[in-house]
């Protein structure tokens, strides 16, 4: 920021400095709005000149727009083609009259096209995992490869065969012991036969890990036994054996379930008093008290998840949770693996939350203009090209693409309100 900007003389927005008198002021501007489920008609839009910005600059923060200093990831989408977040003049250049209702109106919904699209997915990879499983089931009982062979051919949805280990070893899961081993020679022809290759492994290897404290709810067993096939793969030549073991260190401090169950409690409690106080400093002091930075991914995985069923303050105190934690607390790394395993799960989650496709890209394209995820997050993170989490990403893009993004995204859940409120408003009226 030039100097002649920090003296107040620039038109520009510019950034504060993220502390706790900061939370108390984002929390003020938003007094107005409903603290419960989303059912409130009134916004909380307030007068945006006076309010902080989210992504105020931080010790140790890239700086916005520098693209190429020291400390910078370089503008939104310059490591991800396509990306063009550049407005006119600054990177927070504030178009005249930006108070007015109707600001970037109508920006936050899906094109019929996108929405088309992701809702095609997401059927055909419903579709797919009951043609796997039904397969698997068969293949089970016969042991005849022929027919788990011909039932995948049959359903001719090759772009999915990424899932097909993830949904093979969580399928297994629950056979009994004698039947178990199968899978794994299952999935070690479907290598020989070309169905999957060394990569589709290592991304199934990798979803099973990241959801492994949950699939242990459901199985107490269900490490050691993830683990006995990764050892077989391993040894078959079809998992690389320097991922498997990178992995494995990874989740070892995991390997307690029952500590694991009750720090993810503890972090659910404090969530939902944050989302009442909205005072971001004191739940960073409570989650750090934890003393369990392994757990850190599981803390943003649960701030976006807790948030989807509430409303869209709640969604706006995520982000701005994240801002304000991000390099102090949060490291990108947890962030990354929090936002992935969210999108790994959103085929499962659009029932309960039909607008996923919506909010889920607002919280990232927001993540990336508040630059606590890189812009390069939406190119390399390891999804199928074709499911419903990467069409996620694809929307996100879209958003970035926009004219005034970085600006615009600041205020994005603010003016969903208003939008969503002004069309609850109208069907009442008539």
């Amino acid at each position: 920021m030039s100097s002649a900007a920090a003296a107040g003389s620039s038109p520009h927005r510019t950034h504060h400095h993220a502390s706790s008198a900061q939370a108390e002021s984002h929390a003020a501007a938003t007094k107005h709005a409903d603290t419960g489920a989303h059912q409130t008609r009134k916004s909380f839009k307030t007068n945006r000149r006076d309010k902080p910005r989210h992504s105020g600059k931080l010790h140790g923060w890239a700086k916005k727009g520098g693209a190429g200093a020291k400390t910078t990831w370089g503008r939104p989408g310059d490591e991800a083609k396509g990306f063009d977040v550049t407005a006119p003049g600054d990177p927070n250049w504030s178009p005249d009259g930006e108070e007015e209702e109707g600001y970037w109106e109508g920006a936050w919904s899906p094109s019929d096209a996108s929405a088309v699209k992701f809702a095609s997915s997401l059927d055909d990879l419903a579709k797919f995992k009951r043609a796997v499983k039904s397969a698997a089931e068969e293949y089970v009982t016969s042991n005849e490869w022929a027919e788990f062979e011909r039932a995948l051919r049959e359903v001719d949805m090759a772009v999915y065969h990424q899932e097909l280990p993830y949904i093979l070893i969580k399928y297994s899961l629950d056979l009994k012991d004698e039947q178990r081993p199968r899978i794994a020679t299952l999935l070690n022809q479907c290598y020989k036969s070309g169905f999957i290759s060394h990569a589709h492994m290592g991304a199934g290897v990798r979803k099973l890990y990241n959801n492994l404290s949950d699939l242990s709810l459901d199985n107490p067993k269900a490490r050691t036994l993830i683990r006995e096939v990764v050892q077989y793969a391993t040894a078959a030549g079809f998992l690389d054996a320097n991922l498997a073991s990178q992995l494995e260190q990874e989740h070892e401090s995991l390997a307690d379930t029952g500590k694991v169950s009750a720090l993810k409690e503890r972090i659910r409690k404090i969530i939902e008093e944050y989302f009442v106080s909205e005072e971001a400093e004191d739940a960073i002091k409570s989650l750090e008290e934890l003393n369990a930075p392994y757990m850190k991914f599981e803390m943003v995985k649960q701030l976006v998840l807790m948030s989807l069923d509430r409303g869209n303050r709640q969604r706006e105190a995520a982000c701005y949770f994240f801002a304000v934690a991000s390099g102090k607390f949060l490291h990108q790394i947890d962030m990354e693996r929090g936002f992935t395993i969210v999108l790994e799960r959103v085929d499962d989650l659009t029932l309960d939350v039909p607008n996923i496709l919506k909010y889920l890209s607002i919280f990232v394209a927001r993540a990336v203009v508040d630059e606590v995820l890189a812009p390069a997050f939406l190119v390399r993170v390891d999804l199928n090209a074709n499911d419903a989490g990467s069409r996620v990403l694809q929307q996100a893009s879209e958003l970035l693409k926009q004219e005034q993004a970085s600006d615009r995204l600041q205020y994005a859940w603010e003016d969903l309100e208003e939008e969503e409120s002004g069309g609850e408003a109208s069907s009442s009226q008539q």
